[in-house]
């Protein structure tokens, strides 16, 4: 879900391509945003390009 928002996709876009609803998005991006301490979609960048930096360090 992260990875979409990275890519810069609405919610409405990635209900589309994942198939779900908006509010199902919503929702999920809500929840994933507290767990990680996440406040934007700027933010939500940031820890995706970090997570994948690390899975190339460790590969």
């Amino acid at each position: 879900m992260l990875e979409l928002v990275a890519e810069g996709l609405s919610n409405r876009e990635a209900a589309e391509k994942l198939g779900l609803s908006q509010e199902t998005v919503k929702m999920h991006r809500s929840h994933a945003y507290g767990k990680l301490g996440i406040k934007s979609a700027l933010e939500a960048f940031q820890w995706v390009k970090a997570e994948k930096e690390k899975e190339t360090q460790g590969d």
